[in-house]
């Protein structure tokens, strides 16, 4: 079985980013309060999809998640803040993205931030796994836990990304170089008998940086193909309450890609990376007043060079709004 360990970068990476005027931002500036039903129904919503297990440190386990995802935890395989082994119960809470449709409900974009460079990217599968020991926040060892996640078709060439949300819950994604694919996952199950995996990727999670807290978030994706012609969205919303009141997304299902807009002048956002022409998608507004009523749209386009679409967003309930999402 091949083993790819995951490098990791420092925190101050990607808090470094300061944005690059997305989630809310322009020019690194703060955000006004308006934006705080934002990060609390998205908050909300990865609480809600949150599935938790407990391990005893000195000993590990293997768990499965709701989707598929194997954990196979080794003993000693967390860190508590000074780098001392965890012996005692550890609580894992992890989170998982699978489709389009919950990357957008948990607000977990497809895109890398290098430099200022936004790249948008393919997934396969995004992941927080945290652990606590006593109330305390713990960090996974190098090689100490070991992940799986299944996919029947495996794309070549999907890598290892890890990321931490800033203020506003918005992850941004750096790559490590590591390749994923493999068919023939073989694993011990809490007898010691050997089991085969599905088909799919597989890696160790990423082992704490210098800086406290560590990464959370792991991410399988590789940067998107643009095999044609690429190009620039740019959405302008007629109605929009305030500049960082309302996110923008582009929803790409057929790609497993989702785009969040910069933040432009007055009203506009742009994708502010190459879009694919031709490609289905549906762009998705979201914005909350000051009384937490939500107001969205949700429109079906298909790509156009130099393209530019108006958003009317409409109060919309909590059911007709999940009901758009499904029917993503």
């Amino acid at each position: 079985m091949k083993k790819t360990t995951i490098l990791f970068l420092c925190v101050a990476l990607v808090a470094s980013c300061k944005k690059d005027n997305d989630a809310g931002m322009s020019n690194g500036s703060s955000a006004p309060n308006g934006t705080a039903a934002l990060r609390a129904h998205f908050a909300q919503q990865r609480e809600l999809a949150t599935q938790t297990f407990t391990v005893t440190g000195s000993v590990g386990g293997l768990f499965t998640s709701a989707h598929g995802t194997l954990l196979s935890i080794s003993p000693f395989a967390f860190r508590d803040a000074a780098g001392a082994p965890v012996a005692g119960p550890v609580t894992l809470e992890l989170v998982e993205a699978y489709d389009v449709r919950d990357m957008l409900r948990l607000n977990l974009q497809t895109m890398a931030v290098d430099g200022g460079q936004r790249t948008p990217l393919r997934s396969g599968g995004e992941l927080r796994l945290r652990a606590t020991s006593g109330g305390q926040q713990v960090a996974v060892a190098e090689e100490g836990v070991l992940i799986h996640v299944p996919d029947q078709v495996p794309v070549p060439g999907m890598q290892a990304y890890v990321g931490d949300e800033d203020a506003d819950g918005v992850v941004r994604w750096a790559g490590t170089g590591g390749d994923l694919l493999d068919t023939a996952f073989v694993y011990s199950d809490s007898t010691g008998a050997l089991q085969v995996a599905d088909s799919g990727y597989f890696d160790w999670w990423p082992p704490p940086p210098p800086n406290w807290p560590p990464y959370t978030f792991f991410n399988i994706d590789h940067p998107l193909a643009i095999t044609g012609a690429g190009t620039d969205v740019t959405v302008n919303l007629t109605n929009a309450p305030d500049e960082y009141d309302t996110w923008v997304f582009l929803v790409m299902p057929n790609l497993d890609c989702m785009i969040y807009f910069e933040v432009g002048p007055a009203t506009a956002r742009r994708a502010g990376c190459a879009v694919p022409v031709g490609e289905p998608g549906t762009l998705v507004a979201v914005s909350f007043d000051a009384n937490g009523q939500r107001s969205a749209a949700f429109m079906p386009v298909t790509v156009t060079q130099d393209m530019q679409q108006s958003l009317t967003l409409q109060p919309m309930t909590e059911a007709a709004y999940n009901a758009a999402i499904e029917a993503l």
